[in-house]
């Protein structure tokens, strides 16, 4: 149960972030073992794997990309201290957000 309002409190947070970016807006979450540190490595492993060029953290539990060159704005966000990844991804196609979402999961694993 704690999992659950932990992950509307952390959509509702994301949202606004999220929301410039266009009509589409996606996010899920996963389990993780991983410590904070090498979460945040992963994250931005994984970040930059998909935008080399445009990663920034925010209060270190977050790695997003924020340029929106492509019309995309994306993050990975890490609660390891509730075991919890979530993954985001915002843009002009919901569809295209859809997979990025499930690349940045798949890729983190």
């Amino acid at each position: 149960m704690r999992k659950i309002v932990l992950i509307i409190h952390c959509s509702c947070y994301l949202m606004p972030v999220l929301a410039f970016a266009g009509p589409g807006v996606t996010n899920t979450w996963s389990s993780t073992n991983l410590s904070q540190s090498d979460c945040m490595v992963r994250a931005e492993t994984v970040i930059k794997s998909m935008k080399p060029d445009s990663t920034e953290i925010s209060n270190q539990t977050t790695i997003g990309s924020g340029d929106g060159s492509d019309g995309y704005t994306y993050f990975v966000r890490c609660v390891t201290e509730k075991q919890i990844v979530f993954f985001g991804a915002a843009g002009p196609s919901l569809d295209n957000t859809k997979l990025l979402v499930v690349t940045l999961r798949d890729r983190f694993r």
